[in-house]
């Protein structure tokens, strides 16, 4: 008996939770285990933290004492989730940009008293340009947890001992 593409789809997603073994979907889809295993046989359970973490934030939510902390949390993370969007919106757009290397912008022409016409015009990205690209990547990996706001701090102590002139630099990293 052949499966529908969408069950396949159902089954694989199921998997990627990480809570269901081969034995469990195949009970679940009325199917044979070795089905269920030749469909998800080379799939990673790449979703299992996610599912973690939902629960985890579910929980925490249902802890608050009251209706307005709950609010509170779920507008906070909301406005959180639109600035992560609208920052990955941003970086494939400057992907977009560097990736071709050119730029348009408008130029106005004065018509004398007729008023001005304006021109689309497009340019190669210059250096400056790369410049602001790159600032505003800078910005969005910060906004997105990606690096650090702050490179972790580096403790160097030079040491010198007895007499000798044995110059050692112990760099130690502190998080």
């Amino acid at each position: 008996m052949a499966i529908s593409t969408r069950k396949k789809n159902i089954i694989i997603a199921e998997w990627k939770t990480g809570e269901y073994s081969f034995n469990a979907l195949a009970k679940k889809h009325k199917i044979s285990r070795e089905t269920v295993r030749k469909i998800c046989k080379d799939i990673p359970q790449e979703n299992a933290q996610i599912v973690e973490v939902g629960t985890v934030y579910e929980s925490a939510k249902k802890l608050a004492k009251n209706g307005q902390e709950i609010k509170a949390i779920e507008s906070v993370v909301k406005d959180r989730l639109k600035v992560h969007d609208i920052s990955n919106t941003i970086l494939s757009g400057i992907e977009k940009l560097t990736k071709g290397g050119k730029a348009q912008k408008v130029v106005t022409e004065s018509i004398g008293e007729a008023g001005s016409s304006a021109t689309i015009v497009e340019y190669d990205l210059q250096a400056d340009d790369y410049k602001k690209l790159q600032e505003a990547v800078d910005k969005a990996s910060l906004t997105l947890g990606v690096n650090p706001r702050f490179a972790p701090s580096i403790n160097i102590q030079n040491n010198n001992e007895n007499t000798q002139n044995n110059n050692t630099l112990k760099v130690e990293w502190i998080d």
